[in-house]
């Protein structure tokens, strides 16, 4: 990851977005942490860009754009040229991180999707998501090295560092467990096309199922499976076999193509959790990409609301569905869970507000949710799926994935955690120009420099928010 900034102006929001990047497994290169003195800047740069670099996160602000800051524009100019050698329109991704008028951006970006999000929690977050989405290789946690690195950065104003702990909360929950062997079952009548007709069977059958070659695969029981489909399709076990031999490819009974079993872990994960939701009394809102965000409906819980307990530690509550008085419409929270196959195994569980009509007239939910959740900032996502994910679990600690009778796997309810030992103070939040008290609602936060941003413009004011849940000092972030 090449981070570009103007230096020295955005050297403390640079080092905050550069320290989490690195927490999160990403190797960034920055000249706060890589050029120490005397190297010839240019010539590393040009090459750290050149030969290195798999995205280029570019902070956007009045001092980068200034015209009289060549640095910045010069490292998009040949971002620029790369780019296009490349063939990856995302290997920029601009970042704008004040209130810098649009019309003042280099001409090189001007064409393209900017995050100009309401926090730098929201937009890290985003930049993190298009990351992932993209391949960018990244280890499973922050290097030691690389954290000392960024404490350093940090040194030169030793009034902008806390020596305490900073938590950075993903949205990506580990699955701890899965049934041992995964089993393949032989269709005992004639098929007419023996590549569709299985995954047909599969897509009716009430379990997790996929059809393969001439069999169904699934890890329930053979009962289970032959029962709903009894007086059409006799079935067999043809074998079953060890889940860590079929994500190795397979035996020699049956071998898969490369990346053939995580797409197929994937599918039995997804309808697993589909199965899932349902059975907690949470509706499907089919979305465009053919997946299901699962909503809490009014009523499932008392006052519609679910305590929880946050990863530092402290308890608060949330409600997870009501009101929106200004529209007349009910809001509900929901989220969709995406199987991450990739080693660790784990869901990422994204959010989502579904809008419902009591009347019954079906309007359009997008232009209800920019209005109603624009100012809903990271705590209150973060805490509304903390709830979610509590309600599922039973507070337990472990939400349950029904394959089949006796086949569970399980997922964590706490999400993947990285902590780095420093955190930035109260000085630096505001020089990041982003609220230290980042537990709060939105109405507990300043967010007046944000209305003449071009991004809220034309919104729609929204309802006050009620402000339920606790709140503590710990300054919890969002990987």
């Amino acid at each position: 990851m090449f981070l570009s900034h103007a230096n020295p102006d955005d050297n403390a929001i640079a080092a905050w977005y550069g320290a989490r990047l690195e927490a999160a497994g990403y190797t960034v290169w920055s000249d706060l942490t890589r050029l120490l003195g005397g190297e010839e800047m240019w010539l590393d740069i040009d090459n750290a860009l050149r030969f290195h670099a798999r995205k280029i996160v570019v902070l956007l602000s009045k001092a980068s754009t200034d015209p009289n800051k060549e640095g910045v524009r010069a490292e998009l100019d040949r971002a620029h040229a790369l780019r296009k050698k490349l063939g990856d329109n995302r290997f920029v991704i601009p970042v704008k991180i004040d209130d810098a008028p649009f019309e003042d951006l280099p001409p090189t970006i001007s064409n393209r999707t900017i995050i100009a999000a309401g926090n730098h929690a929201d937009a890290l977050a985003r930049v993190l998501d298009i990351l992932e989405k993209d391949g960018v290789r990244r280890s499973d946690g922050p290097s030691t090295d690389a954290l000392q690195r960024w404490q350093t950065a940090f040194a030169p104003e030793q009034v902008t560092l806390e020596h305490a702990e900073d938590i950075l909360v993903s949205n990506w929950h580990p699955i701890v467990r899965l049934p041992a062997e995964l089993k393949f079952y032989e269709i005992g009548r004639p098929l007419k096309n023996i590549e569709t007709e299985p995954a047909a069977i599969a897509k009716e059958h009430p379990l997790p199922m996929l059809g393969y070659m001439r069999r169904l695969v699934t890890f329930a029981d053979w009962d289970e499976v032959q029962e709903p489909i009894a007086d059409t399709t006799p079935v067999s076990l043809h074998h079953a076999m060890p889940i860590e031999t079929f994500l190795a490819g397979g035996d020699e009974r049956i071998r898969f193509a490369k990346g053939v079993p995580k797409k197929m872990l994937a599918s039995l994960l997804r309808q697993a959790f589909d199965r899932m939701a349902a059975g907690r009394s949470l509706n499907a809102f089919a979305l465009s990409d053919k997946k299901n965000a699962w909503w809490m409906p009014a009523g499932v819980l008392p006052g519609d609301k679910q305590s929880f307990v946050r990863a530092s530690g402290t308890t608060g509550y949330r409600k997870l569905t009501g009101m929106y008085g200004l529209r007349e419409r009910d809001w509900h929270f929901g989220i969709t869970a995406t199987p991450l196959t990739d080693e660790p195994l784990r869901l990422k569980f994204t959010p989502h507000v579904i809008y419902t009509d009591p009347t019954g007239i079906k309007e359009p939910t997008a232009s209800y949710r920019r209005a109603h959740c624009k100012l809903w900032f990271n705590a209150k996502w973060r805490d509304l799926l903390y709830a979610m994910t509590a309600y599922l679990s039973d507070e337990k600690g472990e939400i349950v994935l029904p394959f089949g009778r006796d086949a569970l796997g399980a997922v964590s309810a706490r999400a993947v955690v990285a902590s780095l030992s420093v955190r930035p103070s109260t000085v630096l939040e505001r020089k990041a120009r982003k609220v230290a008290d980042t537990e709060g609602d939105a109405a507990d936060l300043d967010v007046s420099d944000l209305m003449n941003d071009p991004a809220f413009a034309r919104l729609d004011d929204e309802e006050p928010d009620e402000g339920e849940g606790n709140t503590d000092d710990d300054a919890e972030g969002d990987a």
